[in-house]
């Protein structure tokens, strides 16, 4: 609607051109929609991400029953529908005219933009979701826009995790209020500006005072994150850390580790299963390699006494194979019998707590021997 048009006729090698028409006008409106052009020209507000502090401004547009536009009429009234979260009424302010209104995010959650108008269906925008800064707001300080949230205090206050604290007065200290993560107990600490190494144990920050003692507690250096001063300022102080009781040899061996007796060329993994200890022969290199998270780097050399305190296990299971095998290795190969029965498993006097859990490469470097019955 609105344009003028011409009607061209040809009948056999004669054709004959109108003069213009039009324009034609929309038909009665017969629908209404919340749009984002005010000409008609847009269409239905989709559903969208809205940052805190932005706004987004949709029209109510009524169509004709070819969808032509007819006109940027007054909406009977705007409103915010389906609301979630911190969305609030008051996020939609309709124009004084009522043919527009404007959403402005401000706490986080989601809604849609709702118009009604008498005689018409009323009309929905796509799904709005307010992303904001939580929390909104900061004493002493004041918090930026979505996505970054950047806290900036005031002067004489400086950022603790996401709170400014005083410190006498000079300066100002600026920080992201979600790039102050919390880590997880265990994790070694140390701030940029300082040397001081810290163990986080159940939300509380705790000093190891000496290098003797890290040691001694079997960290690794290579573990230590440096982070921002206010990460480290935001923890609780707790207890130094003081220097382990010694433990028996075996008990500093993970669940999973590898060990190999001093003077000796064998590897065998680890596992526990209660209070029993038991270890499994690493059959050759090529079948240490296939297993993708064992690292050469990770084999721990033991005292004879240490690798004799375990048990050593011979029986195995491949994935995805109910299959129970007993293993007689010899040098670098070496041959599986399978046990036929639980009760032949029984009866020979294997103990299921010993079974390992292994790859097909592992299970198939075994050549296939006589069935155990």
């Amino acid at each position: 609607s609105g344009e003028t048009f011409t009607i061209n006729f040809a009948v056999g090698g004669v054709s004959t051109t109108s003069a213009a028409l039009g324009p034609l006008s929309a038909g009665a409106a017969a629908s209404l929609s919340v749009e984002t052009a005010v000409d008609g020209s847009g269409t239905t507000v989709p559903s969208q991400n809205l940052n805190s502090g932005s706004a987004i401004t949709a029209y109510s547009i009524t169509r004709d029953q070819y969808s032509n536009f007819v006109a940027n009429a007054a909406a009977d009234a705007w409103s915010l529908a389906s609301k979630t979260g911190n969305v609030v009424d008051t996020d939609l302010v309709a124009a004084s005219d009522s043919k527009s209104a404007v959403m402005t995010g401000h706490n986080s959650g989601t809604a849609t933009i709702h118009a009604t108008k008498a005689g018409l269906t009323a009309a929905d925008s796509g799904t709005i979701t307010v992303s904001a800064c939580s929390p909104y707001s900061v004493s002493d300080g004041s918090v930026g826009s979505y996505p970054t949230c950047a806290i900036t205090c005031n002067a004489g206050y400086y950022l603790t995790g996401s709170s400014c604290s005083l410190i006498g007065g000079g300066g100002v200290f600026s920080g992201i209020l979600l790039s102050s993560p919390t880590y997880s107990s265990g994790s070694l600490l140390r701030a940029s500006n300082s040397d001081k190494v810290y163990l986080i144990d159940n939300g509380e920050k705790r000093w190891i005072p000496t290098g003797e003692i890290f040691n001694a507690n079997g960290y690794s250096w290579a573990n230590v994150k440096v982070v921002a001063s206010g990460v480290i300022s935001g923890y609780t102080e707790g207890a130094n850390v003081q220097q382990a009781t010694t433990l028996p040899p075996w008990q500093t061996i993970p669940e999973g580790g590898l060990i190999r007796a001093n003077g000796d060329v064998d590897v065998y993994i680890v596992k526990y299963v209660g209070s029993k200890k038991f270890k499994r022969l690493i059959l050759n290199p090529s079948i240490f390699n296939s297993y993708k998270h064992l690292k050469w780097r990770d084999i721990k050399d033991v005292g004879k006494s240490v690798a004799d305190s375990f048990t050593v296990s011979d029986l195995v299971r491949a994935v995805n194979d109910f299959r129970v095998y007993k293993l007689y290795p010899a040098g670098d190969t070496g041959e599986k019998r399978w046990i036929e029965t639980a009760a032949v498993f029984t009866s020979l006097g294997y103990n299921w707590d010993s079974v390992y859990e292994i790859n097909q490469t592992d299970r198939d470097s075994y050549k296939t021997g006589q069935t155990l019955k």
